[in-house]
């Protein structure tokens, strides 16, 4: 998982066959220059966790929020969300938060904010035991909260989406509202203006599944927009979405294997739904 900050760092976080999680960071543009940052060593992951990062800075307060989740080794069966907080005056230690709902292990999760400039109000898309796709809402907090503390939700609805248990998922976004006029405008997308563009992959891992997610229409196939990009007799292994809200920029990076080993394509995501997507580039890899 990369992440990239207005400090001009990129910080990667990953699992070590100990179970141990590290944080690595180095500056934006050095790739020579990594080293070990504050995460590292402070928790250790169940044997078949994911990972989920998402960093968010407020530049009026001066503040700022780091989240990472995993599974826990020890509670497994849940998420736990190390979060860090700082602002101009504090820079406060990881603490290690649990979401009061259970997460069979091994199973996939992503997360990403419902608004345009509140950072902090998310929604985190999880899949419970059935394999359901479930949404829940909550607010990365400010405080400081003692370790263990439960993460309050705001909402939950459960999808009749099927997702694989290690399925990827990745979450891109649009800023749709130009597409409206004031008379069609939905009321509640005055708090939760954005589409979620939810990918996963399919029960054979054969072909990537595409789901709009908006908080007027709720959710819907988008499956045959991405249809001439994907490739057939092809593994997908991976996904990973960087997404920018200010400037309604996006792009997906999809690992996958078309039987001569994994390689890397950047699909540019459309600034407005209708509009096509497009292979970026591929990637240069050299995997081993």
């Amino acid at each position: 998982m990369l992440l990239i900050t207005l400090l001009q760092v990129k910080n990667v976080y990953y699992m070590t066959n100990t179970h141990q999680l590290f944080e690595r960071q180095a500056p934006s543009n050095d790739s020579q220059a990594w080293k070990d940052d504050n995460f590292s060593g402070l928790y250790r992951g169940s044997n078949s966790t994911f990972l989920a990062a998402y960093w968010n800075q407020d530049f009026y307060r001066q503040s700022q929020q780091l989240v990472v989740l995993f599974q826990e080794e020890g509670f497994a069966n849940g998420i736990t969300q190390g979060r860090y907080t700082s602002n101009s005056l504090t820079s406060n230690p990881w603490i290690g938060d649990n979401f009061g709902f259970s997460q069979p292990q091994g199973f996939t999760f992503a997360l990403y904010p419902i608004a345009k400039r509140n950072g902090k109000q998310m929604m985190l898309y999880t899949v419970d035991s059935d394999r359901k796709l479930q949404q829940h809402e909550y607010t990365i907090s400010e405080a400081v909260l003692d370790p263990g503390t439960v993460i309050p939700l705001t909402r939950e609805s459960e999808t009749d989406l099927i997702v694989e248990p290690r399925s990827p998922l990745a979450i891109a976004v649009q800023d749709n509202q130009s597409l409206y006029t004031a008379d069609t405008f939905p009321e509640c997308a005055k708090k939760r203006p954005l589409t979620h563009l939810i990918f996963y992959a399919s029960r054979d891992s054969q072909r990537l599944i595409l789901s709009a997610w908006n908080c007027s229409t709720g959710f819907l196939d988008h499956t045959p927009e991405i249809k001439p990009l994907q490739k057939p007799n092809t593994t997908y292994l991976a996904l990973s979405a960087v997404n920018d809200r200010a400037a309604g920029k996006g792009v997906i990076y999809v690992m996958f294997d078309p039987g001569t080993g994994p390689q890397i394509e950047e699909w540019t995501v459309p600034p407005l739904a209708g509009d096509p997507w497009v292979t970026r580039r591929t990637v240069n890899t050299n995997f081993k």
